[in-house]
């Protein structure tokens, strides 16, 4: 082997650890708080790094209502937690890496059943990934700019919390009416995902996110499914894969189906739709209304699942190929 790849499969497996070690504290450690000190604790010897965190007084002013409305009913209320590495180079990309931080997820009032309850601790894979993979990236002096933005919430139940029904102004002016708040994680994904387009403007847009399960559903060795309709980018994720051997399967691009997401109360719904085993393709659709179409073609959204699933290497599945296509973009 040779030493430059030595390197890089021992940067992988490194920072394959650290997103472990974020994904596997339980609930009653990692919470939004919690993850947010531990985050500051991992690059506080890192140079060109620059931390912003909003808490839910700041959030509710600046229109984060959806983020707002599934974590603030918790004692530990939600934080968006916003890591930008931004090195001393000429002529550099902006890459933003989004990623779901629900450090437990009961369902809320559309509460999981017992056994689906396990392991949601682990809810916070996506934002664990994010900060990963920017640590990683980081510590080599990688010559662009990532921001990585973790928008992390509680999703439990008390007197305060998202129901059924309710309608919710989301960061981009349109209104959601939430049929399950299980679904919770498009909705806190869908605000950050439009804040970073209009804050940072990214030439490259990628999100992480325990979303619907389809990746253990439709196959159950599938490390993740993925949606984009950049052509390049699918290609590079197919290459990376079979490099390092991460099943994968593509939710297909089928942008007609977006009227299926509408509501008739609201502008958009969270759940309830028409193509009811689709679950996958919805949800990536529901985060693409949010996305301004600009951004769109350079956007890729990665549907994982809870890495401890059919997984005998004990390391993050899927990490090496998300790695690898920001590295080398």
């Amino acid at each position: 082997m040779k030493m430059e790849n030595r390197k890089n499969i021992i940067n992988i497996i490194n920072g394959s650890y650290i997103t472990r070690n974020i994904i596997n504290e339980p609930s009653n450690i990692s919470t939004p708080d919690h993850f947010v000190k531990y985050s500051k604790n991992i690059f506080k010897d890192i140079k060109n790094i620059k931390i912003t965190v909003f808490n839910e007084k700041h959030m509710k002013k600046m229109g984060l209502n959806l983020i707002n409305a599934v974590g603030s009913s918790s004692q530990n209320k939600p934080r968006f937690l916003i890591i930008d590495y931004n090195p001393p180079i000429k002529n550099k990309k902006t890459i933003c890496l989004v990623g779901k931080g629900v450090t437990i997820d009961t369902g809320g009032y559309s509460m999981k059943r017992p056994k689906s309850m396990i392991n949601m601790y682990m809810d916070k894979e996506g934002a664990s990934i994010s900060i990963g993979i920017l640590y990683t990236l980081a510590k080599q002096k990688y010559k662009n700019r990532i921001i990585c933005l973790c928008p992390l919430v509680e999703n439990i139940v008390s007197h305060s919390s998202l129901k059924p029904n309710d309608i919710i102004k989301a960061y981009n002016g349109q209104t959601v009416e939430i049929v399950n708040t299980d679904a919770e994680g498009r909705l806190i994904m869908a605000d950050a995902l439009t804040y970073a387009c209009n804050k940072y403007k990214p030439d490259f847009l990628f999100d992480f996110a325990t979303l619907t399960g389809w990746s253990d559903r439709i196959n159950c060795h599938s490390s993740f499914t993925f949606f984009t309709s950049n052509e390049k980018i699918a290609n590079k994720i197919e290459e990376y894969s079979e490099i390092y051997s991460e099943k994968n399967i593509r939710i297909p691009a089928w942008l007609e189906y977006k009227k299926y997401i509408n509501s008739r109360v609201a502008d958009v719904k969270n759940s309830g739709y028409h193509c009811k085993n689709s679950d996958g393709l919805m949800a990536s659709l529901f985060l693409m209304n949010f996305i301004p179409k600009k951004y769109r073609k350079n956007w890729s959204h990665f549907d994982i699942r809870m890495s401890n699933y059919n997984n005998n290497v004990n390391i993050a599945d899927g990490y090496a190929t998300f790695y690898s296509i920001i590295k080398n973009i």
